[in-house]
C-alpha cells in the first residue's frame, strides 16, 4: 500500500503549525511521535476550537425578540452559549481524570494534530454533543478518517480509532497509559475485541455526520471493519497523551514493546510534552481562554 496520496487537506486552518515534530521513534507501520507547542499561542488555538466545538448551532444564531421587544442579541446570545456550554473547572480533588476539562483538552489537542499531521477528517465530534457539560463522553473519544490512493489508483480507506490523556504522573508511562482500569491500552483493546461494538460506533459517528463525502467514508470503514477487509481498510489505534516536560519515549509504554498486541491496528501514538511541571496550569489557563475569563472563573 505505497504510494497513497491523501484526499483530504486538513479541515482547519487553525491546525496549521499548532504542533512541531521534536522527535520520531516509528517501529514501521507502527508510528511513535513527541510534539511539542510550536509557538505560544497554542494554548489560545486549542481554546478558541474548543470554545467553537461547544458553542456552534445547527440554525444561525438570531436576536430573540418577544413580542416585538428585544430580549437578547446575537452577541448575548453567544454569550450565554459560551457561560453554560462550556465546563466550570473542577477542582476537588484538582486533577482528577474524570474532570471533563482536562480530558476535552487532550481531546482537541489529538484532533487537531490529526488534521494537522495526519490528514484526518472528523465528520462527527463527540466532544461537541455529548450529553452533559460536566462529564466526559462515552465511546471512543474521536474517530478520524482518510482516503487515500495506491498507484493503480485503488482507493484506501485509513479510520483512526483515537483515545487522549492527560497525565501529570511522575513515572513514564504513567498509568493512563497500560496500568489503569481504564488506560489507553484496555481502550483500544477493547475496541479491536469488539467487532459489533466498534461497528455500531462507526455507523452512529456517520449518521451525525453532515459531510456527504465523510460520510461516505465513515461508512465504508463500517462496513470494511465489519467485514475484516483490512486490504482496503488501515486500521489506526491512535494516542495523544498529554505530559509535562519530563515526558518522554518512555511513556509510549506497551504500545512501542509489544505492538502486535493490538493487530490488526497499527499504532500512531503521540505525546504532546508541554514546557511546565504542572500540566494543571495548563488545563486552567486552556478553560479560562475557552471561557474568555482571563486569570478568572
Amino acid at each position: 500500500m505505497g504510494g497513497l496520496e491523501n484526499l483530504h487537506a486538513p479541515m482547519c486552518a487553525a491546525t496549521k503549525d499548532v504542533f512541531a515534530v521534536v522527535e520520531q521513534h516509528d517501529q514501521l507501520p507502527h508510528q511513535f511521535t513527541i510534539l511539542e507547542p510550536a509557538d505560544s499561542a497554542w494554548l489560545e488555538t486549542l481554546a478558541a476550537v474548543y470554545r467553537d466545538l461547544r458553542t456552534v448551532t445547527d440554525s444561525p444564531l438570531i436576536d430573540l425578540t418577544l413580542n416585538g421587544v428585544q430580549i437578547l442579541d446575537v452577541a448575548s446570545v453567544k454569550a450565554r452559549l459560551t457561560s453554560t456550554q462550556l465546563p466550570t473547572r473542577n477542582a476537588s480533588p484538582r486533577g482528577t481524570n474524570f474532570a471533563v476539562e482536562r480530558s476535552d483538552l487532550g481531546e482537541v489537542a489529538m484532533a487537531l494534530a490529526g488534521e494537522q499531521l495526519r490528514g484526518y477528517a472528523y465528520g462527527y465530534r463527540s466532544t461537541r454533543d455529548r450529553e452533559l457539560v460536566s462529564l466526559p463522553g462515552r465511546g471512543i473519544d474521536q474517530i478520524g478518517i482518510r482516503s487515500d490512493f495506491d498507484s493503480a489508483l485503488e482507493e484506501h480507506i485509513t479510520l483512526s480509532l483515537g483515545e487522549a490523556k492527560v497525565s501529570s504522573q511522575a513515572r513514564n508511562p504513567p498509568g493512563v497509559v497500560d496500568s489503569a482500569g481504564d488506560s489507553m491500552r484496555n481502550q483500544h483493546l477493547g475496541h479491536i475485541s469488539a467487532v459489533s461494538a466498534t461497528c455500531a460506533k462507526l455507523w452512529g459517528a456517520s449518521r451525525r455526520c453532515t459531510d456527504p463525502e465523510i460520510q461516505r467514508l465513515l461508512q465504508l470503514a463500517a462496513t470494511l471493519w465489519e467485514h475484516k477487509q483490512f486490504e482496503y481498510l488501515v486500521v489506526k489505534c491512535t494516542n495523544m497523551l498529554v505530559r509535562p516536560v519530563h515526558g518522554s519515549e518512555a511513556d509510549f509504554g506497551s504500545f512501542a514493546t509489544s505492538p502486535n498486541d493490538f493487530a490488526p491496528g497499527e499504532i500512531d501514538f503521540m505525546v504532546l510534552r508541554i514546557d511546565t511541571g504542572d500540566v494543571e496550569v495548563v488545563v486552567d489557563q486552556f478553560l479560562q481562554s475557552a471561557r474568555g475569563t482571563g486569570g478568572k472563573q
